[in-house]
């Protein structure tokens, strides 16, 4: 489920955006508590801007031009790679994550997790909604969308395309006339859909507690900016009116808990406080509201320069399309059928003249003690170059398989007989490649690259581990003379040394009739 852990990736990158501007947001709350609460409830657009969108435009004004992290990109993969070093063997060291995801277990661990909270809060949406319905099913309807019900206590909005109005049955009339004012002012701005949308954002971002600070405190604001709006429309003289109606109502709790707009749901003691210290507001504050929603707008919701876009090398990934879908194919458990082939695929990919594009075969796997092996078992006999192109192969299958501890090369000689044409474990893939921890080069897409970089360099026929075969180990059968200089080359390079111990004088090279008798291989 690679997607699933890129998204998870994707969220912890955008919580962190977001939560410094939910810190600043709240600071500022702090600093103007005095100004309408309809201007700073309009300051939390940004900080959903931020939740939602993972992109932005840049400015010099940005908040995050004194991060030194960038905000709208991949944070939390630069992070992950900073602390990563290589020497000049090619060798990555491990110095530090931020993440603690140096194989990616902990990025899946961690989504599951998301994910799990996520159907939590699903869960208890679907649970609130099913109680909400029962308790206002047999509601009556007395105007517009305004209905009465005996199984409520307090006031609130409920629905999405059809919202409506429901209020207790036998509420006094100069107690109706301000809760319905009140609920139609939150229909009139779309409060119903926002808080939705909010509590879904919430649910996304449940982990985080500046997400869960910030759900709160916009909530309150919601509800005492609409305290304001019905205290223009009905005079500030009613102050003392509203407040008591609050107080009536405010001690009872709304159908669903905290999920539809209730009047007085939320904070009733501030909310109190709010509307008896209420004043209209004067024409400057408006204008200086305005300024002020413009700057926290530039400040915090564009990125700074030089991280959401630069120059077209920069833009550039460090890691080709092949070392990508290796990464993306990369196999936690090598008893994983499915994942093997995906990744076998990848690999034929990567390497077009990999033996798994010319060759038949089927797969075997050792899962019962470790090392487990990984057998690719051959349908043919292949030839020398075919042999020597199973080494990067068999280094990249040991690098992108967690546990995978041996590939081997398998030629199924009879029903019961087979020849183990090639070897390789994870040291004998690590000394072939010169490095310590061959496993560190499937942690990222530009660790597969420089594995793939490495075996470029190192090339097929330069084995410096491994199982070397012979020439009829090996596939080669014949005289030597019926091979092409390249197939000579591949069965000259396997031939042990201990032949050349056992060399003996021959009287006339049948290569070269003319030239002086040399040493030839006593077969």
């Amino acid at each position: 489920m690679n997607w699933l852990g890129d998204c998870f990736l994707q969220i912890l990158n955008m919580s962190v955006t977001a939560g410094s501007c939910i810190a600043v947001i709240l600071l500022i709350r702090l600093v103007f508590c005095r100004a309408p609460r309809k201007y700073l409830y309009a300051l939390w657009l940004i900080a959903a801007f931020r939740l939602i969108c993972p992109v932005s435009v840049e400015s010099g004004l940005s908040l995050f031009n004194l991060s030194a992290a960038p905000a709208g990109t991949d944070a939390l993969e630069l992070s992950e790679n900073a602390g990563n070093a290589a020497d000049p063997a090619g060798t990555v060291r491990q110095e530090g994550t931020v993440w603690e995801t140096r194989t990616g277990r902990a990025v899946t661990v961690g989504s599951r997790i998301w994910l799990a909270g996520m159907a939590v809060f699903l869960i208890y949406f679907l649970r609130s909604c099913g109680e909400i319905y029962r308790e206002v099913r047999m509601a009556v309807r007395t105007e517009d969308n305004v209905y009465e019900c005996d199984g409520i206590s307090s006031p609130f909005v409920f629905g999405i395309l059809r919202p409506r109005i429901y209020v207790p049955c036998g509420m006094p009339r100069d107690q109706r006339e301000m809760v319905v004012l009140h609920e139609k002012c939150h229909l009139k701005r779309k409060d119903h859909l926002v808080k939705l949308l909010s509590f879904v954002l919430l649910g996304i971002y449940w982990f985080h507690p500046l997400v869960w600070i910030g759900w709160r405190c916009m909530c309150g604001d919601m509800e005492m900016s609409c305290d304001e709006r019905v205290l223009e429309q009905m005079g500030a003289d009613r102050r003392t009116e509203y407040s008591r109606t609050l107080l009536a109502l405010g001690t009872e709790t709304g159908a669903g808990g905290s999920l539809p707009l209730a009047f007085g749901e939320n904070d009733v003691e501030k909310r109190v406080r709010h509307v008896l210290a209420f004043r209209k507001p004067a024409l400057w504050m408006g204008a200086g509201a305005a300024v002020l929603f413009i700057a926290a707008l530039i400040f915090l919701g564009t990125n700074g320069t030089g991280q959401s876009t630069g120059s077209s090398e920069e833009e550039e990934p460090a890691y080709s399309a092949e070392a990508e879908t290796l990464y993306e194919n990369r196999n936690p458990y090598v008893g994983d059928a499915s994942a093997n082939g995906r990744l076998i695929g990848a690999i034929g990919e990567a390497l077009p003249d990999s033996p798994v594009n010319s060759l038949g075969f089927h797969t075997e796997l050792q899962t019962s003690t470790e090392p487990y092996e990984f057998h690719f078992v051959l349908d043919e006999r292949p030839t020398a170059e075919e042999v020597s192109r199973m080494t990067d192969t068999s280094v990249l299958m040991l690098a992108l398989t967690d546990n995978l501890g041996e590939v081997q090369w398998v030629y199924q000689t009879g029903q019961e007989a087979s020849e183990v044409l090639a070897a390789w474990n994870i040291q004998e893939a690590g000394e072939y490649c010169g490095v310590e921890d061959i496993k560190a080069y499937g942690d990222s897409p530009e660790a597969v690259q420089e594995l793939l970089d490495i075996l470029a360099r190192t090339g097929t026929g330069e084995n410096s581990g491994g199982e070397t075969r012979t020439s009829e180990e090996s596939g080669v059968s014949g005289d030597p003379q019926e091979l092409s200089s390249e197939e000579f080359l591949a069965w000259y390079s396997s031939l042990p040394l201990e032949l050349y111990e056992e060399a003996v004088p021959y009287e006339q090279n049948p290569y070269d009739p003319e030239r002086e008798p040399e040493c030839m291989w006593n077969a």
